[in-house]
């Protein structure tokens, strides 16, 4: 293969000033990304007196130590709709590709910490195009869940779009690609929505369900169940299979560390 040799005169007064002008372009848009990182590191006193983790902590915990993470579109929706001065950017979610266990994946989290995870226009857009590159590379799902859903002030451009999302929840699933789902906070709405079309759901231990759906005022399409298996009574989440079109049964363990516990029951009827 043949070296491709540059042409360029690093000492020249051209290359001098191109330089500067792109240095002045990264520094602003990393100034950007910092004053988002700066306006959800308000909330963290309050997060601490909750007892939870900051977006972006768990999904350093997720992560393999060590392994490369790529965000994706950490600016989407800057100083768009309710974003005024770009502190609030990123579309409600932050979201990248990365290693859990291994294994190269798609890893989502709401951003809780800005407007209570809530997702504008720009953040749905974002959500789908997360979603169009995970099918296109077949790369499973991880989502940690806690948002306010969507953005009632722009509920005109959110809703019919947004039922494209769902659908491709639907699509991902008939194709296969795992979507695991943790639920570690008040859900509404989308949020609700986005763990029951999911493949596994994991909810926080020290929360129950209940306690979940009454604050999210979830529909009542996920309501809590008490089922015999084996002469052990669990707890399940009734959802619904849209890819064939039955009811389905998730059942919830107590411990979050070993996935393949995870199982989903199929409801007859």
């Amino acid at each position: 293969m043949p070296v491709i040799e540059s042409q360029i005169d690093r000492n020249g007064d051209d290359y001098k000033r191109n330089r500067e002008r792109m240095l002045a372009a990264i520094k602003e848009f990393r100034d950007a990304e910092a004053s988002v990182q700066a306006a959800s590191e308000k909330a963290r006193e309050r997060f601490a007196k909750r007892k939870q983790l900051m977006p972006r902590e768990r999904i350093a915990l997720l992560l393999d130590r060590g392994a490369p993470f790529l965000e994706l579109m950490p600016l989407a929706g800057y100083r768009m709709h309710d974003d005024k001065d770009g502190s609030s950017a990123g579309g409600g979610s932050v979201a990248g590709i990365g290693y859990v266990e291994g294994v190269r994946c798609i890893v989502t989290a709401s951003n809780s910490a800005i407007k209570g995870g809530t997702v504008a226009p720009s953040g749905q857009r974002k959500g789908q195009r997360v979603q169009q590159i995970v099918m296109e590379n077949k790369l499973p799902v991880v989502n940690l869940v806690e948002s306010g859903g969507a953005n009632l002030l722009y509920q005109a451009e959110i809703f019919v779009p947004g039922g494209r999302g769902f659908a491709n929840q639907a699509r991902m699933s008939a194709r296969g690609i795992p979507q695991v789902t943790v639920v570690h906070g008040s859900s509404t709405a989308g949020g609700a929505y986005l763990p029951g079309l999911s493949d596994y759901v994991i909810m926080v231990p020290t929360r129950t369900l209940d306690d979940v759906l009454e604050e999210a005022d979830a529909p009542r399409g996920f309501d809590l169940l008490s089922i015999d298996v084996e002469g052990h009574e669990i707890e399940v989440m009734r959802g619904f299979d849209f890819v064939h079109w039955k009811p389905r049964l998730i059942m919830l363990e107590d411990h979050v560390e070993n996935l393949s516990k995870h199982r989903v029951l199929e409801q007859n009827g």
